[in-house]
Order: C-alpha cells, then sequence, then structure tokens
C-alpha cells in the first residue's frame, strides 16, 4: 500500500543512494581506465627495437658475441642462436658492435624508427694475421710485467724469497 502513495522506507532510500552513488563511481572509473590505456599506447609505439643475429664470414652462428650499442651503452651477449634484440630504444642513429673472440669487430650505423624492428645480420670476418699477432704479443707482455711486478712485492728486502731474487 506504501507503493501506491508514492512513499518509501529510509532503508530503501538509503539502499537507492547507495547503489547511485557506486554507479556513479564504477563510471568514472571506466572513464579514467579507458584514458590512462589510451595515453600508455602511444608511448609503446614511440619506441623502436634492433634484432638480429651474429655470424662468422662462412655463415656460421655466434654463440656469446658481445653486441654494444651506441650512444646509448646497451650490451647484449648473443644467445645459442646467434641472436640478440636491443628493445625500447627511442627512434634516431645508433652504432652497433659486435665483437667475438679471434675475429675482427663489426661495427654499423643503424637507423631505429618508431614501432619498427630494423634486422641486422653481423657478419663477423677473421681478424688479420697482425691484429692476432699484435694481441698475442700483448698478452704475452702483460703476463710478464705482472709477473715481474708480483715478484718485486714478494720478494723486495727479503732475503729468503721463492721466486729465487
Amino acid at each position: 500500500m506504501n507503493r501506491l502513495f508514492g512513499w518509501r522506507s529510509p532503508a530503501r532510500m538509503i539502499l537507492g543512494t547507495v547503489r547511485s552513488v557506486c554507479l556513479f563511481h564504477l563510471t568514472v572509473i571506466a572513464i579514467l581506465a579507458s584514458l590512462v590505456c589510451t595515453t600508455v599506447a602511444p608511448a609503446q609505439v614511440s619506441k623502436g627495437t634492433i634484432a638480429g643475429r651474429t655470424v662468422d664470414s662462412a655463415g656460421g652462428l655466434l654463440q656469446g658475441a658481445r653486441v654494444e650499442l651506441q650512444p646509448v651503452g646497451a650490451s647484449r651477449v648473443s644467445d645459442n642462436n646467434g641472436e640478440f634484440t636491443l628493445n625500447d630504444l627511442p627512434p634516431g642513429e645508433y652504432i652497433l658492435t659486435v665483437t667475438f673472440v679471434g675475429l675482427a669487430p663489426f661495427e654499423k650505423n643503424l637507423t631505429v624508427t618508431a614501432g619498427q624492428t630494423t634486422r641486422v645480420e653481423a657478419a663477423l670476418q677473421i681478424a688479420s694475421q697482425s691484429d692476432s699477432i699484435s694481441a698475442l704479443w700483448w698478452e704475452l707482455y702483460s703476463a710478464a710485467a705482472d709477473q715481474l711486478q708480483q715478484s718485486r712485492i714478494c720478494c723486495f728486502g727479503q732475503p729468503e724469497c721463492i721466486h729465487g731474487g
């Protein structure tokens, strides 16, 4: 009978108000969520990627080649398939350098475009004989200098030196 005259109990009035407030808040949250989602998407598209693989001059895969990107200073190591990926790069010009023991470094200028993947195959050549000899000479020289320095530190001023000095 209360419904005939438009009268509602206080409990029903409170429940109706709570429903209205909840519906309002859900609507506001939905609108805010849609705005956040639409502003995040362009940020992801504004970055680019460099991906590639490292091989030797015969086409053999190079596992563990060091891949460096300048000027950002990012570095990676190629995986078991000789592949590497550098993600989230701002668009622009970069210098990619790939090194592997016994092979000459590979260097290439690359352009990263937003939303794109720049592919590169880094084919490293065998280091020249003079490079190999210079590297071997430097390793031997460094090892000898280190050993000499060690014996001076160990033996200086001691009559019984185990290094014979």
